[in-house]
């Protein structure tokens, strides 16, 4: 009872104006301030997605998701985009992002095919780029994906499809790449959302909260475009 009564005290302090936060002299005050000062710092950032990467995200985030062939149209123009611009990282990470979509999306073989073709496009975006931060999002989002299946799954799927993916996960290569990601763009609240969720895996509520309170702020400016992230951390710090 006690850990919920935190939880929706926290929201509701993030709400308020920055300046009645810093006074509330709560366990979250500080850790308010800070958010809201991101916020203040990405105010002129914050921006949409690439176009086609947002309309494929949407895929995994509308209640009424667009139609599946959409989904083979926009991978097409990744794969041309890709195809043109060789040695460029965002060109080849926006079919990484695509094929990720893909990924979440499917089950069983194909998952993990899509998986490792995931895999090997990330690693064509940190050759070019090294510290591409949406490239480490992806390779921590996939780390951590796999460190949440049951022991008895992932053990199952290792003998029986064997899979690059499952052999090179462990939670402190998905932290690691989650944390150079949001280091590297922290005006982009996804990374902060699977920050919150990987430190909730790990017992670290209080860097979960941190995180939280990012995304509840950055989200604030642009409601709209991110309501689903934002509904997604409300729903997780209410169950905390």
């Amino acid at each position: 009872m006690r850990t919920t009564t935190c939880s929706l005290a926290f929201i509701l302090l993030l709400a308020r104006p920055v300046v009645v936060a810093a006074q509330a002299g709560g366990p979250f005050g500080p850790g308010t301030v800070r958010a809201m000062a991101l916020a203040n710092r990405c105010g002129g950032e914050l921006r949409p997605h690439h176009s086609f990467l947002a309309r494929a995200s949407a895929f995994l985030g509308d209640v009424d998701p667009p139609p599946p062939a959409e989904l083979d149209e926009l991978e097409a123009r990744a794969r041309e985009r890709a195809a043109a611009a060789p040695l460029d990282a965002d060109a080849q990470y926006g079919l990484a992002a695509i094929l990720g979509v893909r990924t979440d999306l499917s089950e069983g073989r194909e998952r993990l095919a899509l998986a490792e073709e995931v895999l090997e496009q990330v690693r064509l975006v940190l050759e070019i780029d090294p510290s591409h931060p949406g490239a480490h999002h992806i390779l921590g989002r996939l780390s951590a994906g796999v460190m949440r299946m049951s022991w008895l799954d992932r053990f199952l799927a290792r003998k029986l499809l064997g899979s690059q993916v499952l052999d090179e996960a462990s939670w402190t290569l998905a932290r690691h790449h989650l944390e150079v990601a949001e280091a590297g763009d922290p005006c982009i609240p996804d990374h902060h959302y699977e920050l919150a969720r990987l430190y909730l895996d790990r017992g670290e509520p209080s860097l979960a909260y941190r995180e939280i309170g990012h995304v509840l702020e950055l989200t604030s400016l642009a409601p709209i475009q991110w309501a689903t992230v934002r509904e997604k951390v409300v729903l997780m710090a209410e169950g905390m």
